[in-house]
């Protein structure tokens, strides 16, 4: 929305691997992969583990620690946040602003800055690691959203179409798809209504469900009819 109303360019930054690109801040130790134990024993009969200088994906603080290294450089580099949403930037003498989530970077410049941002985003590149750096990807899709923009009238679309596609053609044969969450017959509509009621259909796996429901959730939190 702030995009389409300043009328800026936009430009996708993909940061690599971002949550293993901090330091980590304290001591902490971990099994060695299997395979590169010093003694070659396996992991849990060795007895000697790894320290880490960088963070793991899965550590409890890898976020908090990518978060921080992404604001400092920002910050670094002249960016101002905003105090109720910290991944929120705007660089006052560019005039660029700059979203953050997890490792999803989205960029909006004015056209006029063109050479400007670009000097300011190979700085931030030599601090955060990013996938094409030298280059300007405009927007498609941002965490997983896609973003369809009609600019001589200032409007945008923003929609999930292709996610949900896509998640029916990962979940095929599991998932159907279809406009409502029952079918469109009345027998379909009455089982939907009833599901609760049903003892006999067979119990589904708990983490195949977990996965069903992860999938789910995402566009229907993110763009809801």
């Amino acid at each position: 929305a702030v995009i389409n109303d300043e009328d800026l360019d936009t430009d996708h930054i993909d940061a690599k691997k971002a949550f293993t690109q901090a330091d980590v801040d304290r001591l902490i130790y971990c099994d060695a992969p299997e395979g590169f134990t010093v003694d070659n024993l396996p992991p849990h009969q060795s007895k000697w583990v790894l320290i880490l200088f960088k963070a793991l994906e899965g550590i409890r603080q890898g976020a908090f620690l990518w978060h921080r290294l992404c604001r400092g450089a920002v910050l670094k580099l002249g960016g101002k946040s905003w105090m109720q949403e910290v991944n929120l930037y705007h660089h006052e003498k560019i005039g660029f602003r700059m979203w953050v989530f997890a490792d999803d970077i989205l960029a909006g410049f004015p056209p006029v800055r063109l050479d400007a941002y670009k000097s300011w985003k190979k700085e931030f590149t030599s601090i955060i690691r990013c996938s094409l750096s030298a280059s300007i990807s405009p927007v498609l899709k941002f965490t997983g959203v896609q973003i369809e923009r009609y600019r001589q009238i200032r409007q945008i679309k923003i929609h999930q179409e292709r996610y949900i596609e896509q998640m029916a053609e990962q979940l095929k044969g599991q998932i159907t798809m279809q406009d409502t969450p029952h079918g469109s017959s009345r027998d379909e509509r009455s089982a939907f209504d009833k599901i609760l009621e049903n003892k006999s259909s067979p119990p589904i796996d708990r983490i195949k469900l977990l996965k069903l429901l992860g999938k789910i959730v995402w566009p229907s939190t993110m763009t809801r009819a």
